[in-house]
């Protein structure tokens, strides 16, 4: 792989742009993903991660699909520098791919278990995501607010801890968001989330819209195991 990865680092924008993109598709196999860690893709990917949208678009979306293998986890969140600049990634990106990306990589990562993601709540990143769900996006951009509402119910299930850090950050918003969505899974873990949350936050998503919208789900239910 390292014809690739001295053209990642060309002084070329398209060439760079081109070769990211034969990357994130060989990235698409778990033996690819994994020699491409250990032929060293990662600190390239991400300084890519701090150039223009588009190049972070693709290096993004490589580092996600590189992300999935278990053995790949670790060696991505140990980068020096790559949360925080995932961070800016969410922090100032305009670009709808670059976000969804960053957040769908963050997502990976945290299903590594607790270590991965004591890391990212070490780093801020529930701060970052809160202000992304506060951000107005373009219309049709709604599944990053989603999948950024997922990620913290994700961080917010892994312990007590981490739950009252979510609460602190939009974690609320998270549970509304997904409750109003018509995706079955979503409404299920903005559910089980309710289940878990201590009692001192029971008041800010008891609202009169969540209340609504769990009758509704809750009929709907019922509906559909008598028919």
């Amino acid at each position: 792989f390292s014809v690739f990865f001295d053209l990642l680092k060309h002084e070329d924008e398209n060439v760079k742009t081109y070769t990211a993109m034969i990357v994130g598709n060989i990235s698409r196999t778990d033996e690819y993903c994994i020699r491409l860690v250990k032929a060293g893709a990662i600190p390239i990917l991400k300084q890519m991660c701090e150039q223009g949208a588009r190049i972070q678009h693709l290096a993004l979306g490589a580092l996600r699909n590189i992300a999935i293998p278990n053995e790949n986890k670790a060696p991505i969140i140990e980068q020096e520098g790559m949360l925080e600049t995932l961070n800016s990634c969410l922090t100032k990106s305009t670009s709808a791919h670059v976000l969804y990306n960053g957040v769908i990589l963050l997502k990976i990562l945290v299903t590594g278990g607790d270590r991965f993601i004591d890391e990212i709540v070490k780093a801020n990143t529930v701060q970052v995501i809160d202000k992304l769900l506060d951000r107005n996006l373009e219309d049709g951009q709604e599944r990053i607010h989603y999948e950024a509402a997922r990620l913290l119910l994700m961080i917010a299930n892994s312990n007590d801890t981490n739950m009252n850090v979510v609460m602190e950050h939009n974690g609320p918003k998270s549970i509304s968001l997904l409750l109003s969505t018509s995706f079955d899974l979503l409404q299920t873990e903005a559910i089980a989330t309710l289940k878990k949350i201590p009692s001192k936050y029971c008041e800010k998503v008891a609202t009169k819209e969540n209340i609504n919208r769990l009758s509704e789900l809750g009929k709907a239910k019922e509906g559909q195991a008598s028919a």
